[in-house]
């Protein structure tokens, strides 16, 4: 059973509401909470089932960040950041809380970000143009070109105790 409070947390993360948050955390929600069917009932969360909080508010804080169109030079983490600045400061402070992610069959944040990052690098092999590069760099295969991108640089550099 679903408790409000781990509800509210929930919302909270995915709208990147902070005062929400932390009322939420206040109260006591979980922090090591798993999103599953049981909050079926108090939403559509279908696509998140099995994501620990961290890895929802992950999620959250970086996928738009796969749609980034920039040059080798053009991607700005500071601004990328600020313009999410709810939704880090919500990922940020829960990931200084240390919760609990190795829990079974569960989807962590670590993993989460390994994914987005696997995503931007598929979307940059298919359509390089679109994300900004006018072609690759014929002194480097493709694969070599795609791992110095600098947003999957970024997110690779998310570091998980």
């Amino acid at each position: 059973m679903v408790k409000e409070m781990d509800y509210d947390l929930l919302i909270a993360i995915e709208e990147s509401n902070v005062r929400k948050f932390q009322i939420a955390l206040k109260k006591g929600a979980n922090i090591s909470g798993i999103v599953s069917e049981e909050y079926e009932e108090y939403g559509d969360f279908e696509s998140s089932y099995g994501f620990t909080f961290l890895a929802v508010a992950a999620e959250t804080a970086l996928r738009e960040i796969i749609n980034v169109q920039h040059n080798k030079k053009g991607f700005n983490k500071e601004e990328y950041e600020k313009q999410y600045s709810d939704a880090f400061e919500i990922f940020n402070t829960l990931k200084a809380l240390k919760p609990n992610e190795s829990q079974e069959d569960c989807i962590s944040a670590k993993i989460c970000i390994e994914g987005i990052a696997e995503t931007r690098e598929m979307e940059l092999y298919d359509d390089p143009y679109c994300y900004g590069y006018d072609e690759f760099d014929e002194e480097m295969g493709e694969d070599e070109w795609i791992s110095e991108d600098p947003v999957v640089e970024y997110l690779k550099s998310f570091k998980f105790e």
